[in-house]
């Protein structure tokens, strides 16, 4: 795979985007709750969920006080 140009993540569209962080969230979700993997690693994806979830829980609450 190529490497990413952040620069060309503007070109994708909502929907796009949306799918892509419903992906991250269940392949994060996945690594954190799958018991055949190293603890540090679901410990890492949890704390990785968490991040993600926190920051759109912040970005919702944001529109609401608006």
């Amino acid at each position: 795979m190529e490497e990413l140009n952040p620069e060309t993540w503007d070109e994708l569209d909502k929907e796009a985007l949306m799918q892509v962080i419903r992906w991250t969230i269940n392949d994060v979700n996945t690594w954190a709750n799958n018991d055949s993997v190293d603890e540090k690693v679901r410990g890492f994806a949890a704390m990785l969920e968490e991040a993600i979830l926190y920051q759109i829980t912040k970005e919702l609450q944001k529109l609401e006080e608006e």
